[in-house]
């Protein structure tokens, strides 16, 4: 819980207040504190529980791309808590879940999740393998940026197909920092560069329409 409220704080004043207030925000809060904890507390961070032996490990399922490819999976344990790793990264039914539920209902719109999922997956099968491909949505973390970061209002684009080339940057950039650069955090860092670049466009865009 430490870890969480440093995170969150230096993201509350450094790229909230600084920004302007709730939703002036110019790249997702959650991503930055996510992406800080994981460097400043390195050791802590990694540190993970096997649900069956509870063992105390330093790398979690999705960790296994770092050595290679994923040579199989228990989709049951994928997706109801049965490996290592973080909730974003195990455990993934009940995001899927809620996920859902916020399209249903209209929260979010559905064009960001589909994107990210979709492309996420395709490209993971060129990139790897379908085994990898599963397993890097299911168990590293796209589910969770797809539904509860990627839509975040004040980021995303605006206009309709602008979503799904942002979804789509996303999902590339993801396995694409995953396949060469080994970083198990590959979406978190995809949705913050793919966020500045988006926040970037707006701004020209706004101003532009505003000295018209």
């Amino acid at each position: 819980p430490f870890y969480a409220i440093i995170g969150t704080m230096f993201t509350m004043i450094f790229i909230r207040n600084i920004s302007g207030g709730i939703g002036q925000n110019f790249v997702s809060e959650i991503t930055v504190a996510v992406v800080l904890t994981s460097l400043i507390f390195a050791p802590t961070f990694n540190s993970f529980i096997v649900p069956t032996t509870n063992k105390i490990v330093t790398s979690s399922f999705i960790s296994n791309l770092k050595y290679g490819k994923i040579l199989s999976f228990d989709i049951v344990d994928l997706l109801f808590g049965g490996y290592a790793g973080s909730i974003a990264e195990t455990a993934c039914f009940w995001l899927l879940l809620a996920g859902v539920g916020l399209m249903l209902f209209k929260v979010i719109d559905f064009r960001i999740p589909v994107a990210v999922l979709a492309s996420t997956f395709l490209f993971g099968l060129l990139f790897f393998d379908f085994i990898s491909a599963v397993s890097i949505i299911l168990a590293g973390g796209v589910v969770l940026s797809a539904f509860f970061i990627a839509p975040d209002y004040a980021v995303a684009p605006k206009t309709k197909w602008a979503k799904y080339v942002y979804g789509i940057m996303i999902g590339l950039l993801t396995v694409v920092i995953l396949k060469y650069f080994k970083n198990m955090l590959a979406v978190y860092y995809a949705v913050i560069f793919v966020g500045l670049l988006s926040s970037s466009v707006h701004g020209l865009i706004y101003d532009r329409r505003r000295v018209n």
